[in-house]
């Protein structure tokens, strides 16, 4: 069998979750850093990420839905200055589709 990359896929089990724990906290801590979006959804859900030690947390994220994006649209969620985007796509989101 061939691997794109055999180094994470043929990876143990507990190298592997401690590789994805490690990725969760840096994304959870890179979204608080860079977005206001997620820095108040998270802190309306009374979650910081050092509250993100493990996999099993990720239970305590609050889910987003269409009505976040909706509200946040086009350019709310971006975790960079606009400045800084060379191209970005802004879908038409319909409020009579749910």
């Amino acid at each position: 069998m061939k691997y794109r990359d055999p180094l994470i896929e043929r990876m143990p089990q507990d190298e592997l979750q401690r590789l994805q724990q490690k990725k969760l906290h840096a994304l959870i801590s890179y979204v608080c850093t860079y977005s206001e979006f997620y820095k108040r959804r998270l802190k309306n859900a009374g979650v910081t990420p050092d509250d993100i030690k493990t996999l099993n947390d990720l239970q305590k994220l609050p889910f987003a839905v269409k009505k976040d994006f909706r509200d946040a649209y086009p350019t709310g969620t971006f975790c960079v200055p606009q400045n800084q985007l060379v191209r970005y796509l802004a879908l038409i989101l319909s409020p009579f589709h749910p």
